[in-house]
């Protein structure tokens, strides 16, 4: 009896064992953590990282991390993540990947399972790596044109060491690349301050003079503005700065208005919000509109910008105004008077202007200035009451 129930009691361990061992190996873990996985990324390429393939159901939920400004995420749900390097870093950053599998067990109850990654990345153009340079074709540009070329290699991990444009008219070029497109830019501009900064104590010749001539005004310009010259005779020409060709500093320059008897006495750039306002030697000015001056070509005679009489003399000046300075007259006799140049009247082109400073005999207007406007102060105020 006792051999029989040995048998019997054999078969019912082993029976509980496998049991056991069943039930466990449908166990399910609740966090697993994954082998990571390295990656080099070069600057503005972009990897998919993928999220670990679901063995039992579907990935409900995906989490990505990382600390490090230099790496973006450009997308990233549950089935992955786009990232991109935007500037160069040393060393290795980690991307961590928090991801969760859900299913249904044999008794249709919902599990899941965490997972847990990390993606190691290190850029390879940190250190002594040399910067791509770009090759592109030779372009045209002209003054105040912008131009844009695709390169032969990305440039998204590059830098422009090799600059080749040829410009139509003008003497300088800016080369660049457009983070935004990927593209390389060009744009034709003219010579900068910088190449006419004075490095001497006697300065650097700006224009060759030609005898019986003065240089009597400098503006700074965009390259596509509108230039005002006028003349003593009372004739002023509007022009487009683009039909002065670009030349260096040795040079004479071109004719930009033509006259007889007469003589330049300022230029100005012309700014459709302001006035144009003008002066006399015998102490007469107005301000008139800029749109008065129609827009002719340079080296033409001009418009009649002022009704040149024996009463009111010659123009000695021209400026151009918003409103918010007051003008100085200076005379040849050293006297200075300030006027709001609001108290000024806004007139047409072709008449005389009104009296702005009582002149004596033999005196003259000899030049003009534009200062901020004065502002009485509170103490000032009080006295005068």
């Amino acid at each position: 009896m006792n051999m029989n129930k040995t048998p019997k009691r054999t078969k019912l361990r082993i029976f509980i064992l496998v049991s056991l061992m069943l039930m466990i190996s449908q166990m399910t873990f609740a966090y697993v953590t994954l082998p990571s996985t390295q990656y080099s990324i070069k600057i503005g390429e972009t990897k998919f990282l993928s999220v670990p393939s679901a063995t039992r159901g579907y990935i409900d939920k995906a989490i990505w991390t990382c600390s490090n400004p230099n790496i973006k995420f450009i997308k990233k749900d549950n089935a992955g993540a786009q990232v991109k390097i935007t500037s160069s870093f040393s060393g290795t950053t980690i991307i961590e990947l928090v991801c969760v599998e859900k299913y249904n067990d044999k008794n249709n109850r919902t599990q899941a399972i965490t997972y847990y990654k990390q993606f190691k990345i290190s850029c390879i153009s940190t250190g002594t790596v040399a910067p791509t340079s770009i090759s592109f074709p030779k372009i045209q540009v002209k003054i105040g044109e912008q131009k844009t070329i695709k390169p032969t290699v990305r440039p998204s991990n590059a830098t422009v060491i090799y600059k080749s444009c040829t410009l139509i008219s003008g003497n300088s070029a800016s080369i660049w690349i457009d983070s935004y497109s990927n593209v390389i830019k060009a744009i034709g501009r003219r010579p900068g301050i910088t190449t006419s900064e004075i490095v001497t104590t006697n300065g650097k010749k700006a224009i060759v003079l030609k005898d019986n001539d003065e240089l009597i005004s400098v503006r700074k310009t965009t390259g596509e503005n509108e230039i005002l010259i006028g003349a003593s005779n009372g004739r002023m020409v509007r022009f487009n700065e683009n039909e002065i060709r670009v030349m260096g500093r040795s040079s004479s320059g071109v004719k930009g208005i033509s006259f007889e008897n007469s003589y330049v006495v300022g230029a100005e750039v012309v700014n459709k919000a302001e006035d144009v306002l003008i002066v006399t030697e015998k102490g007469y000015g107005k301000k008139t509109n800029v749109d008065q001056y129609r827009l002719t070509h340079r080296g033409s005679k001009g418009v009649k910008a002022l009704n040149v009489t024996e009463k009111n003399g010659n123009l000695v000046s021209l400026k151009t105004v918003k409103g918010d300075e007051d003008l100085l007259i200076i005379t040849n006799s050293g006297i200075i008077i300030r006027i709001d140049t609001q108290q000024i009247s806004t007139l047409n082109r072709n008449t005389q202007g009104i009296r702005l400073i009582n002149l004596k005999d033999n005196q003259k207007v000899s030049t003009v200035a534009l200062v901020e406007k004065e502002i009485d102060s509170p103490d000032e105020s009080e006295d005068n009451n």
